[in-house]
């Protein structure tokens, strides 16, 4: 009886290597799976098809900040963004809310979550995405749990 069930799971089953979607696919930074590739954490397919792009490229530069919070100020500064030498995934804003101060923040796809960080006694914290050439963000600068102030930058690419 079990050669038998062997034989038969034998003669149903795929051979080795045979019609694997992933034979031929080079993914790079990433692995293949079912034929597509499934890119590290950092990374993004690029022209070459393989996960050989950092996400965080597309965020890189020098902007120009317009930048409104409420309560109400408004105001224009510069910021540069740069890589961050603790992640592949991370980059730094310089003078964050034209505070002089460079916050961190995790970039997913074209999404960014601002690491949060403390400026003077308030917590700050933030979310964005990049369309473009155009980073926008929200940050909430808090004080014992209370909301002190929100605010909306528009950073466009020089």
């Amino acid at each position: 009886m079990p050669a038998l069930l062997l034989g038969a799971l034998l003669m149903f089953a795929p051979g080795c290597g045979e019609d694997d979607p992933c034979k031929d696919v080079s993914c790079g930074n990433g692995v293949c799976i079912d034929g597509s590739c499934d890119c590290d954490t950092g990374y993004e397919l690029g022209a070459s098809g393989e996960c050989d792009t950092e996400m965080r490229t597309k965020f890189l530069g020098t902007y120009n900040t317009s930048e409104t919070c409420s309560p109400q100020s408004s105001g224009t500064y510069a910021n540069t963004v740069t890589t961050s030498g603790s992640a592949i995934d991370k980059i730094i804003i310089s003078n964050f809310g034209d505070s002089g101060i460079n916050a961190t923040a995790t970039v997913n796809g074209t999404s960014l979550t601002v690491e949060p960080f403390v400026f003077q006694a308030f917590n700050v914290t933030g979310s964005g995405s990049i369309n473009g050439t155009v980073i926008t963000i929200s940050y909430t600068a808090t004080e014992s749990g209370v909301t002190v102030f929100t605010c909306t930058k528009t950073m466009t690419k020089q």
